[in-house]
């Protein structure tokens, strides 16, 4: 609607490097898939459509790639909220950091230091080149960006805010409404978090972490849309319990609950599903065992401090 491709194609007359391709709408994974087998240069970035960066992002990121002999180098964005109002993620960051070993790789992962995001990077597009984003996975992103850790792929962090992403409300492909294929992030999930315990007793946190926020991320989102009125009452009962089930037993399994980050939200989802009749606690198997864990943990999730919470 905005003439994008004949301003594009202007553009590619006047400038060799620049190549247009334009073909059927394939979804993110296989146009990334795409833009990898038919780009040329050493380094490869992806940009989604409705987001910017700062003029210097790119000489940036290559700078401190070539220094840090990165394959893959990071910055931190700003996020331009719905309301108007812009924040920046990582805004505590003040050096940046190398990071290379599987053990600080995955630990660098589960706990936000390295973003799952891959258009605040810069590729180094050899080593990349045999890792293809899944298309069948719905955290595509999540999975890639994980398998690039689990390949002790060199990653540097560096402290410039060069990343503009644009949350719009109507047209952001996460703003959809869920389908089922959500509740199979419950599968991916745990297969990573089989493929980490591998690495020995020491991974075992990190890889419960990554199951977690699985699930919780499912759980969140079958929320947002409840409130929206996007689901019907009786719509995904079986997997949503399946999911909170499987959920409580995770959380009964660990000796420290406070590693799993936003947890009193998603306490405060579970007991407004229930309230609402949404969970029947007659159908979860471990939710007695559970509040007799926060209950000795000492676990304050007063009904007062996050009702009505987005995710």
């Amino acid at each position: 609607t905005d003439r994008s491709l004949k301003i594009c194609n202007f553009f590619a007359q006047k400038d060799h490097r620049i190549r247009v391709i334009h073909q059927e709408n394939m979804g993110l994974s296989r146009t990334r898939n795409k833009g990898m087998k038919l780009a040329t240069g050493s380094y490869i970035a992806f940009l989604d459509s409705d987001d910017y960066v700062e003029p210097s992002m790119i000489e940036t990121l290559l700078e401190a790639s070539l220094i840090n002999q990165a394959d893959i180098c990071e910055c931190g964005m700003y996020v331009h909220k719905v309301n108007g109002s812009i924040i920046t993620i990582d805004s505590k960051r003040k050096d940046q950091f190398v990071i290379q070993e599987t053990s600080d790789l995955i630990y660098a992962y589960t706990h936000g230091n390295i973003k799952i995001t891959p258009w605040n990077k810069l590729y180094k597009l050899s080593e990349i080149s045999d890792f293809l984003f899944d298309p069948n996975c719905i955290r595509e992103e999540a999975d890639y960006t994980l398998r690039l850790c689990l390949a002790h792929k060199r990653f540097v962090v560096i402290n410039d805010f060069l990343y503009h992403y644009i949350e719009r409300q109507s047209t952001s492909l996460t703003r959809k409404k869920i389908s089922d294929k959500i509740f199979t992030l419950q599968n991916w999930g745990e297969n990573m978090r089989n493929q980490i315990k591998l690495l020995g007793n020491d991974y075992q946190v990190n890889a419960d972490i990554v199951l977690y926020n699985s699930l919780a991320h499912i759980l969140k989102h079958f929320m947002r849309d409840y409130k929206k009125k996007l689901i019907l009452s009786n719509e995904f009962q079986q997997e949503i319990h399946l999911v909170v089930n499987r959920l409580l037993e995770l959380l009964i399994s660990v000796n420290d609950i406070s590693v799993f980050r936003d947890f009193d939200n998603v306490m405060q989802i579970m007991e407004d599903l229930i309230m609402m009749g949404i969970l029947k606690q007659e159908c979860l198997i471990y939710w007695e065992q559970f509040l007799n864990k926060v209950q000795f943990k000492k676990v304050d999730f007063s009904r007062s401090h996050s009702k009505g919470r987005e995710d």
